[in-house]
């Protein structure tokens, strides 16, 4: 996914600041390669990488779960989520999703 400097509402960290090409960047190789900063890209912009990269057969679910639960529950998949390490995210910003069969109790229950 092409990302547009001039689109966001606040500038990248230095680090992504300096892999803008003309303006541009492949914001979805910039976050395999330098480190993911979804809070930060739904927090200033309209985009909606997830959903992109849910689309594009990519979305690494194993580690960016959470941010699924967060940003675009609308691509979530029960097979597919990270339950195991992620079960709080569910409970926290879309507890409707949630399936009491597989949510992680035993980390995330307070007993």
């Amino acid at each position: 996914m092409i990302i547009e400097l001039e689109k966001l509402t606040e500038a990248p960290s230095k680090e992504l600041l300096v892999l803008f090409e003309n303006g541009k960047l492949n914001v979805h190789l910039a976050f395999i390669e330098h480190g993911e900063a979804y809070k930060w890209l739904y927090a200033h912009s309209s985009y909606d990488l997830i959903a992109w990269e849910i689309e594009n057969d990519c979305f690494n679910w194993e580690e960016h779960s959470c941010y699924l639960a967060q940003f675009c529950s609308s691509k979530f998949d029960k097979e597919k989520y990270n339950w195991k390490r992620d079960s709080w995210a569910l409970a926290k910003y879309c507890y409707h999703l949630l399936a009491p069969q597989l949510y992680n109790w035993r980390k995330y229950s307070n007993r």
